[in-house]
């Protein structure tokens, strides 16, 4: 899946290993931090807050084809990458990330519920599950 979707999925894996029965994996870094990192700043516009979801909905789309449900939709869970650090300007790429509660489902009830709990707290500035 992470290689889908145009890379909104979750920031990608650059090499898996293998040490001591342990498994490590070396993620793209996100620059920027994650949404809620975002929030707390009030750093995040109107404008920023549409395209943030708009991109977390097409990523949560494509699990949903693939018959994936997400289970952990929240602004911690968004993670940022501005490519040109130097521009504040430059384009924000917006990625979902922690898989950790995925699971293979057809009932979307619990992403959309995340879904909209993490619009309300983006556009309001509280803390999800508080």
């Amino acid at each position: 899946i992470a290689g889908q979707a145009s890379g909104q999925i979750q920031a990608r894996t650059k090499k898996v290993m293998f040490p001591d029965r342990f498994i490590v994996l070396l993620l793209e870094f996100m620059n920027r931090g994650t949404v809620q990192d975002w929030m707390e700043k009030n750093v995040l516009l109107p404008g920023g807050i549409l395209k943030t979801m708009r991109c977390v909905a097409a990523a949560l789309a494509h699990m949903h084809k693939c018959r994936l449900i997400h289970n952990d939709v929240k602004p911690e869970n968004v993670l940022l990458c501005q490519m040109d650090e130097k521009n504040p300007r430059a384009e924000v790429l917006v990625k979902l990330a922690d898989f950790g509660l995925s699971e293979k489902s057809l009932d979307k009830s619990a992403d959309f519920a995340h879904y909209g709990m993490t619009v309300l707290c983006m556009t309001t500035g509280e803390k999800f599950g508080h």
